[in-house]
Formats: C-alpha cells, sequence, structure tokens
C-alpha cells in the first residue's frame, strides 16, 4: 500500500495548477483538476487495522492462557479476553456492587491475565497519553477498527503539507513574497497568494513553476475524530510502531518470548513501510 501511495503522490498527473487574479487582481494559484485517492485503498486501510488490532487482541488471549498453566482459561474468561483500549481511566476500572471488574471494563476483558500483565496494560492506556504521548495511537487504533466492523469505509483525500513556487510574468511586477495555504486538495481551492507591486491596468499573463508536497490524508469529516487530516501513512505507522516498540516488548516477556522478539522486523512485516 504504502508503494502505491508513493506513486500516486509522485505522478505529476495527481493535479493540475492555473495561475489567475483574485478580486484583488492579486495573483493567486489555484486547484484546477485534482485525482482522488484509489477507493480499494480504503479496504487496504482496514486490513491493516484489523490485523493490529487482532494481533492485540490474540496477544490478550496467550497472556490468559499462561496465567492458567495446564489448561486453558475458564469459558467466561476466553469469551470476554480482549485487549482493551480505553480513552478513559473509570471506565476501564469500572466494577459492579459488589467490587467485581464489569465485562466491558478494561480490567474485565483482562481479567484472567497476570497481576504484572494488567499493570503494564493498564500503564499503556491512552488516558495516560498526557504521560505517554505515543499511547494516543491505541486510541486511533480503537477508533479506526470500530469504523471498520460497522463496514464504513476509511474514506481519504490527497492534501497540500508543502510546496515551492516561482511565478513569473513579462510584466513588469514586482513580487514580494506569497501566502502558502496547505489543506485538502479540491477543485477550485486556493492554495497560495502572492504579495506584488506595479500592476498594470490590464489583464496579465502568469506563468508559475510549483513542486508540492502532497500526501493521502483521512477524511476531515471522519467518524474516527482521532484521525481527522491526519496522514495515512504516518498514522498506521505510529500505530504498528506503538504496538512493537511500546505493548509487545514487555508483554513478550510476560511469554517468555523477550529473546525471539525483534520490534523492527516486525513493524517492517506489518506497514510495509520502513522505520
Amino acid at each position: 500500500m504504502s508503494s502505491a501511495i508513493r506513486k500516486f503522490l509522485r505522478n505529476p498527473k495527481s493535479y493540475a495548477l492555473i495561475a489567475e487574479t483574485d478580486e484583488q487582481r492579486r495573483p493567486i494559484l489555484r486547484v484546477d483538476t485534482v485525482r482522488k485517492p484509489r477507493p480499494e485503498w480504503s479496504v487496504l486501510i482496514g486490513d491493516c487495522i484489523y490485523g493490529y488490532r487482532s494481533a492485540l487482541d490474540h496477544l490478550a488471549f496467550q497472556l490468559a492462557v499462561a496465567n492458567s498453566p495446564g489448561k486453558l482459561p475458564s469459558k467466561k474468561i476466553a469469551e470476554n479476553s480482549a485487549f482493551p483500549i480505553f480513552n478513559s481511566g473509570p471506565k476501564f476500572h469500572a466494577t459492579n456492587r459488589k467490587g467485581v471488574p464489569t465485562t466491558a471494563s478494561g480490567l474485565g476483558k483482562i481479567s484472567g491475565v497476570s497481576a504484572d500483565a494488567r499493570a503494564i496494560i493498564e500503564r499503556l492506556q491512552p488516558y495516560h497519553r498526557r504521560q505517554n504521548p505515543g499511547a494516543k495511537a491505541l486510541w486511533q487504533l480503537y477508533e479506526l477498527s470500530n469504523i471498520d466492523k460497522h463496514r464504513l469505509l476509511h474514506v481519504t483525500y490527497s492534501s497540500l503539507s508543502g510546496s515551492r513556487f516561482r511565478l513569473s510574468s513579462t510584466e513588469p511586477i514586482r513580487f514580494h513574497g506569497y501566502e502558502f495555504v496547505p489543506g485538502r486538495l479540491k477543485r477550485g481551492a486556493v492554495i497560495a497568494r502572492w504579495n506584488v507591486s506595479g500592476l498594470p491596468d490590464h489583464p496579465i499573463d502568469m506563468d508559475v513553476d510549483a513542486e508540492l508536497v502532497t500526501d493521502v490524508t483521512f477524511d476531515h469529516a471522519s467518524p474516527a475524530r482521532s484521525v481527522r487530516d491526519q496522514s495515512v501513512m504516518q498514522t498506521l505507522h505510529a500505530i504498528g510502531c506503538f504496538i512493537a516498540f511500546d505493548v509487545l516488548p514487555p508483554l513478550s516477556a510476560e511469554l517468555g518470548l523477550s529473546t525471539a522478539f525483534k520490534p523492527s522486523r516486525l513493524i517492517n512485516a506489518l506497514s510495509g513501510y520502513s522505520v
């Protein structure tokens, strides 16, 4: 997927620009045409999200198995087992009137794992992201996974994140720098405005040489609020890195797998995006 996105972004036919003037007769650069990212990428994003989420849930179950030597966890523990992802501490620790964690709580989902594993998983929760900013990646995974479960595709758009422009004209105009307008690339959008002096009274012809730094981003109105307007590849890569470098090492040690675990190799395999 990463190679397909890079190929799309490097294709000069992915967009076309036009130079004109605005109401104040200032030169502006406007998007004339733009290609939308391929719709099947939404399916690939869903596959990636499913792989991340499934890996965490399998890990939670194996931790429960490891805490029940010689036998599988009880049917109730097996049915409720999942890797919890919570944005609220009280909800993670929710209990019933008897002080027993509810099945919907974070502790209820990992009731079969060891106390040490529970403590590690609790420290990784997104509600600790002030102390551990990388934990927000788990919340992004949670929101994207919930969307995917309900068969809502992850709509993506091309967005502008950087630029290099050179505007020229045969008229005796003096250019005094330009204002860059980042954001979603859509037809008619103004992406740059120039401050000039010496404009003649008649219409002018301008030539523009532009190099745009574009990216494929999640929709600005995505139900997954935590990823709105965020780079698709950077978001997926951040989720994979947090799982590979923050989640798996301490929990793999609980399973006795720390010596065989190589985070950098795993992240390359999971995301297809070099570290």
